[in-house]
Order: structure tokens, then C-alpha cells, then sequence
């Protein structure tokens, strides 16, 4: 676990950086050529150039942000699955090899709901915060069917079955756990959009690495819980926990043996 931890907070670190500084330039670049639009004409050749210019900036700048989101989220996937076969090494008492970590390849579609633009900021936040509420107690089978697509090989849609299935009883300790996540995310979330307003690049490297070693400590707290809340409800329900071809927990039959 603490090679994995240093080595996702490396990573993460160096690969924030990295997308800081390098789309630092572009945003210095559109706001010069957008402060510059008010001192061209409309129509002239200067301003067609202008907007050809911030048309390529723009486009530029998206693909970057899109590189970096794709590695970010190749690499917080490998760490969720990182983190959950070792807590279930924990339960097991087996050890498991970096390649038993990467030999499974889980596909995680997350459904975004946009909340729309509304007059009154009270609303707003309002339904915000019930969204909210309201999304944690339903993600609950869907982060447990996270956890069941890992161990047991199933796709998406079958996960999302078996985790139905088997929180049933349970489904209270979920929402308490999404909820503490969501609102220690949202206070890392503010916290760094207050760090970001100072201008020293030192502030921004130490901010991000800190808030890089938050937020991991965060996530294996969150995995470590959804993998012990998944042995429990496998248990509660009587069924064989399973990892890598190994039994932690056997079913016992309670239909009595009938010798012949």
C-alpha cells in the first residue's frame, strides 16, 4: 500500500504540474489577443486573423485539457482497482503482484447531471445541495458495482445487478460514507480554487502536492470502506468471498444431512 500511495501521489503530482504550466501560456496568449479585440475593426483582415488565432488557441488549449483528463482518469482507475485488491488482500491474507493489479481493465461510466443556470442564487444552491444528497444515496450501488465488477470479472450492467442485490440492509452505512466523501471533496475543491489566486509558483507546487496526498488518502479511505462494506454484504447474504481463485468465506448449507 505505500508504494502505492507514493507512487500515485508522484504521479498526480508531476502530472498537475505539468498541465499547470503548460496551458499557463495559452491562457496568458487568449487573453492578450481577447484584450486586443476592441482595438480592431470588424471585418478588417487584422480581425479576421485575430479570431482565426483565438479559434486555434481555443482549440489547442481543449486538446491539452483532454490529454491530461484521459491519463488522469487512466490513472485513478488503475488506482481505485490498485486500492481495492489490496484492502481485499487484507481480508484474504494474500499478497497480490503488480501484475494481478493490471490484469483486470474496468470501465466506469459515470452519469453527469448538469444542473441549469437559475435566477435565484438561493434556489440554486439549495437544489444543488438536494442533488446532491440525492446522489449520494443513490451512488451507492453504483460505487458498490465497482467493487463486484473488480472481483468478479462481471460487466457493468451485471455489477450494477449484484450490487442491488447484496446492499440491501446496508444501504445507510453507503450514504454516509458517499456524503462524508463528497463533502471533504467539495472543502479540497474550495480550498484550491483560494490557493490558485495566489501568484508564486512555489505556493502552487506545494498546494498541489498537498492537496494530491489529501486527496489519495481520501480515495483509499473511500475504496478501503466500499471493499469491507462488500465482504459484509456478501456475508450478511451468505454468499462465497472470492479473490483470485481463492475462498475467504464458505456458505454453510442448513438443510440437515440425511444419511441413506
Amino acid at each position: 500500500m505505500a508504494f502505492i500511495s507514493l507512487l500515485i501521489i508522484s504521479f498526480h503530482s508531476i502530472l498537475n504540474l505539468c498541465n499547470v504550466f503548460s496551458i499557463k501560456p495559452l491562457i496568458s496568449d487568449l487573453y492578450l489577443k481577447q484584450s486586443l479585440m476592441p482595438l480592431t475593426t470588424p471585418g478588417t483582415p487584422e480581425f479576421f486573423n485575430l479570431v482565426l488565432n483565438l479559434y486555434k488557441d481555443v482549440k489547442l488549449f481543449l486538446g491539452v485539457e483532454l490529454i491530461f483528463i484521459l491519463i488522469s482518469s487512466a490513472a485513478s482507475s488503475f488506482f481505485a482497482i490498485a486500492t481495492t485488491y489490496t484492502a481485499a488482500a487484507t481480508h484474504s491474507g494474500k499478497k497480490l503482484s503488480i501484475k494481478a493489479l493490471t490484469s483486470i481493465t474496468v470501465s466506469i461510466i459515470l452519469l453527469l447531471l448538469v444542473l441549469l443556470v437559475i435566477t435565484s442564487k438561493a434556489l440554486a444552491i439549495t437544489l444543488a445541495v438536494l442533488f446532491l444528497i440525492f446522489y449520494a444515496y443513490l451512488a451507492v450501488v453504483w460505487d458498490l458495482s465497482f467493487v463486484v465488477s473488480v472481483f468478479e470479472e462481471k460487466s457493468e450492467i451485471e455489477a450494477l445487478g449484484k450490487a442491488a442485490n447484496i446492499v440491501k440492509g446496508m444501504q445507510l452505512q453507503g450514504f454516509v460514507l458517499n456524503l462524508g466523501i463528497m463533502v471533504l471533496s467539495l472543502v479540497l475543491s474550495l480550498s484550491w480554487k483560494l490557493m490558485t489566486k495566489q501568484t508564486a509558483e512555489m505556493q502552487v507546487i506545494v498546494g498541489i502536492v498537498a492537496l494530491n496526498s489529501i486527496c489519495l488518502v481520501l480515495n483509499m479511505f473511500e475504496y478501503m470502506a466500499l471493499t469491507d462494506m462488500y465482504y459484509q454484504c456478501k456475508r450478511n447474504h451468505g454468499e462465497v468471498v472470492e479473490l483470485k481463485g481463492t475462498v475467504e468465506y464458505n456458505e454453510v448449507s442448513s438443510s440437515p444431512l440425511i444419511a441413506v
